[in-house]
């Protein structure tokens, strides 16, 4: 597991709804609970809506999800929009009824059919999960756009994260900040949010840690967990703030204690490492058990990866397999790797190599080093794929640019003995010498040959040795022969 919580999903996938702030959003005039009552007895469907809000946020009133549903269904019965979209919100998420995305969806809809900003920005999520409704993400954004061209926080930004993802319309990091600038100039917690998400990472505007921690701050103050999971961010690393790691635990915690599972998964973290709270590995797996069983890809991969190695919990392949599986079936390529490195090693599953070249492929297009560097591996030696030894060379050179020393020194080999490519001792030499520098011990023994032989590098017996002496102190027994060989001819001569 990576000791850093990784920020680039700040900017976090379609939120399904924004309840608090949306069931805020249409007020009413009657302050006095009584008349209110009064008026919600009488059957007056605004009332009722206004009623059923209280009775929802227990403002006033006890929270009872129940009251909240019996209020709220009168209301859309004599089909007042908001009481429509309020019950599909219920029905949404399960509060006081049965959770039914199928009821959910009946509900926004007709909400939406009167031209109601916030049934509309309901479907929005509904079509772009395929919750009741066929998963479409036109639809989506379809609706989204009605919502926020009235001027909908919440459409606005809704349709902001479709822009920044490309989902139901073309990818626009710069339409992306012009809907999440309006969402946020409303003073919308999740608006706030997303845009300090796009300041952080440069997105559609110029990048501004200052701002980024200026937006995430409002966000938080509303109490969005979001907001307070992206400022503990900020403060574990010291991006725009000073690096603390007790004001990092203190927003973490505070998004968990609202059920955030980034929020959970970055506290885990904390506890994993004993980072502004005293370590406890029996804290952290328990919170990384509560992210993951949100399905957040991030803690459903940490759990994999503590299974694989036995950290904080028993060694387990096949844990580590099913959620290595769970986090990969979300596209998040560190756990296709792990899924892929579990099927070449037979490991929790069937031993696969065709499966592993799969998870590896899906790893390394998505640009993880490891992953590239197990592709090439297989393409070499023909494992799970035909072997190709200039698909091999392909993926091989991108891992070994960015540093990896198994694949420099794979990729010398290919240049070495001319594999599909025209042989190139200087080449060979040159990601040889790359490996080598990082303690390749294959590498360190290749590289003394060479300049033995002066093959890509002037003949010299001094750097021959030194480098031959390297392989051998790593325990490489053929450097030990040559090396032994070497000293023979000497005494022999």
């Amino acid at each position: 597991m990576k000791k850093t919580i990784i920020l680039s999903l700040l900017f976090l996938s379609l939120i399904a709804f924004c309840s608090v702030i949306a069931i805020k959003a249409y007020s009413s005039n009657h302050n006095n609970l009584i008349t209110l009552k009064n008026l919600a007895a009488k059957g007056d469907p605004k009332a009722e809506y206004d009623l059923g809000k209280l009775y929802y946020h227990g403002r006033g009133v006890p929270r009872s999800y129940s009251k909240a549903l019996y209020w709220w269904r009168k209301s859309a019965i004599q089909g007042n929009a908001f009481g429509e979209y309020g019950l599909g919100l219920l029905y949404f998420h399960g509060y006081g009824v049965p959770k039914s995305y199928s009821k959910a969806a009946y509900w926004e809809k007709k909400s939406a059919a009167q031209g109601n900003a916030f049934g509309e920005y309901g479907l929005g999520p509904l079509y772009f999960h395929g919750y009741g409704v066929p998963k479409s993400y036109s639809r989506a954004a379809y609706w989204e756009k009605k919502s926020a061209a009235q001027g909908n926080a919440l459409g606005e930004y809704t349709l902001a994260e479709l822009y920044f993802y490309g989902r139901g319309v073309p990818k626009s990091y710069s339409k992306a900040a012009y809907w999440g600038k309006k969402s946020a100039a409303q003073g919308n917690a999740y608006g706030e949010f997303a845009l300090g998400s796009l300041y952080l990472y440069g997105y559609g505007v110029p990048k501004s840690y200052s701002k980024a921690v200026y937006l995430f701050k409002k966000s938080a103050a509303q109490g969005n967990a979001y907001g307070e999971f992206a400022l503990g961010s900020l403060y574990l690393y010291g991006y725009g703030v000073p690096k603390s790691y007790s004001k990092a635990a203190y927003w973490a915690k505070k998004s968990a204690a609202q059920g955030n599972a980034l929020g959970e998964y970055a506290l885990g973290s904390l506890y994993f490492y004993g980072q502004g709270v005293p370590k406890s590995y029996s804290k952290a797996v328990y919170l990384f058990k509560k992210s993951a069983a949100q399905g957040d890809a991030f803690g459903e991969y940490t759990l994999a990866t503590l299974y694989l190695n036995g950290r904080g919990v028993p060694k387990s392949y096949s844990k580590a397999a099913y959620w290595a599986k769970k986090s990969a079936s979300q596209r998040y390529s560190l756990a296709e790797y792990v899924l892929g490195f579990l099927y070449l090693n037979g490991q929790g599953v069937i031993h696969s190599s065709s499966k592993a070249a799969y998870w590896y492929k899906k790893s390394a297009m998505q640009g993880n080093v490891n992953s590239q560097a197990q592709l090439g591996f297989l393409y070499f030696h023909g494992l799970g794929v035909r072997r190709n030894y200039l698909d091999a060379a392909y993926w091989l050179k991108k891992a070994a640019v960015r540093g990896n020393s198994f694949s420099q020194d794979l990729l010398g080999s290919i240049y070495y003995h001319g594999l599909k490519v025209r042989q190139n001792y200087h080449k060979a030499a040159y990601w040889y010498k790359k490996s080598a520098m990082q303690g390749n011990v294959k590498a360190e023994f290749s590289l003394g040959l060479l300049y033995y032989h002066g093959f890509g590098v002037a003949k010299n017996y001094s750097n021959a040795l030194f480098w031959l002496k390297r392989a051998v102190e790593q325990g490489d027994y053929n450097a030990k022969l040559f090396l032994d060989k070497i000293k023979h001819r000497q005494i022999a001569k």
